[in-house]
């Protein structure tokens, strides 16, 4: 399910961006009832031929810290190199 807030979170950030890779890893426990949040960091953004790249490192974090930690690739189809 983490993984899917992970997924949910880049989708958010970047509707219409297409995802190009994911990886994750589960670093804790989550727990039923407790507090969840979703958040993330530019990792890397690249210029391609067919669009922006961008490379976001991802967790999410509980009240004991963080429980799951990933990585996402997505094109930004469309953005013109600046």
């Amino acid at each position: 399910m983490q993984a899917n807030w992970l997924l949910e979170a880049l989708e958010s950030w970047a509707p219409g961006a297409t995802l190009t890779n994911f990886t994750f890893r589960n670093a804790a426990t989550a727990y039923v009832n407790d507090t969840f949040t979703v958040g993330g960091e530019v990792a890397e953004v690249r210029e391609e031929d067919d669009g922006t790249v961008v490379v976001v490192d991802l967790q999410v974090e509980g009240p004991d810290g963080v429980t799951t930690r990933g990585k996402g690739t997505i094109r930004l189809a469309g953005a013109a190199a600046s």
